[in-house]
């Protein structure tokens, strides 16, 4: 009995973990997108990904592009991503969003972004400023 439940948890476990790599992994080739379509100048704009960790409800994020920020009224969604519901963002925090733009043709973003995946075990997916990405 107690070799049964200690190998369910650690079948959980490691499909957790699974998991939580897959999310970054996808992610990870989401931000690339940003990046690259920013350097190419694609649509002469923005581009970039925002996190959203809501109060409820499951965290997703978006790729995009704009004039500006977010916030700007000329934003296009390009495509909104639901993490699965096991896996959350712990940054950014619960009721907050998280957004990583790159510059159009140069493809610099304006600051360091990281954004943790969790579910048991979490990932790091870092944006330099030059819009290297990485996941730790």
């Amino acid at each position: 009995m107690i070799l049964a439940v200690a190998g369910r948890q650690l079948f959980l476990s490691y499909t957790a973990s699974g998991a939580v790599d897959d999310v970054a992994q996808e992610l990870k080739s989401e931000i690339t997108i940003a990046h690259n379509k920013a350097i190419a100048g694609a649509y002469g704009v923005n581009w970039g990904i925002r996190a959203v960790q809501p109060d409820s409800g499951q965290s997703y994020y978006q790729l995009f592009y704009s004039p500006g920020d977010f916030a700007h009224p000329s934003t296009t969604i390009v495509n909104q991503v639901y993490l699965p519901i096991q896996i959350s963002f712990s940054n950014p925090l619960s009721g907050t969003e998280k957004e990583i733009n790159f510059t159009a043709y140069g493809g610099t973003t304006t600051a360091t972004n990281v954004i943790f995946v969790a579910a048991g075990t979490s990932r790091q997916v870092t944006v330099a400023t030059s819009g290297v990405i990485e996941i730790l």
